[in-house]
């Protein structure tokens, strides 16, 4: 399982992603573009996909903040 920014929206369909037979086997969980979750009307899906997208969130923060450490500390 890869957990990714909504910089990499669409992953799956690129083409150096979907030849790779190493890359087949891994679940992308990507979040949502800001602007497409204000789109949506108030409900409980809405409600649903706003706690999917904090917890995809809160577990890809804790891993950048270990990255952000490293290069601190490596200077780089």
């Amino acid at each position: 399982m890869v957990y990714a920014d909504a910089g990499y929206t669409g992953i799956e369909k690129r083409d150096e992603v979907k030849d790779d037979e190493n890359l087949n086997h891994i679940v992308w969980l990507v979040a949502k573009r800001r602007g497409s979750l204000r789109k949506m009307d108030e409900s409980l899906a809405k409600e649903l996909l706003l706690a999917e997208e904090y917890a995809k969130s809160s577990l890809h923060s804790r891993v950048e903040h270990a990255f952000h450490y490293v290069k601190k500390l490596f200077g780089s």
